[in-house]
């Protein structure tokens, strides 16, 4: 179902339980969409670093992950990587 859940949604629910010491997106993620959603992603962050690299280069780490959580979300690029503090 398209949007259910959301990104944020997730990435709000495990935040609490779960020390992220970086965020990992992609490039285009700030190019495509909104000014407001992009404020929005980035003010969930809080203090926590997210860099934002090529989309083939975030492709590349997936692979590597330990584990993986698939959303309905429809915003593009709205993948991230969650590393552990």
């Amino acid at each position: 179902m398209d949007d259910v859940p959301r990104v944020l949604e997730v990435f709000k629910a495990i935040q609490s339980n779960f020390a992220i010491g970086k965020i990992v997106m992609t490039e285009e993620f700030r190019c495509v969409n909104s000014v407001d959603t992009v404020r929005n992603y980035e003010q969930c962050f809080g203090n926590v670093p997210a860099i934002f690299e090529p989309h083939l280069h975030l492709k590349q780490r997936v692979p590597l992950a330990v584990g993986s959580i698939r959303t309905g979300d429809t915003t593009q690029y709205a993948n991230m990587i969650l590393e552990s503090a």
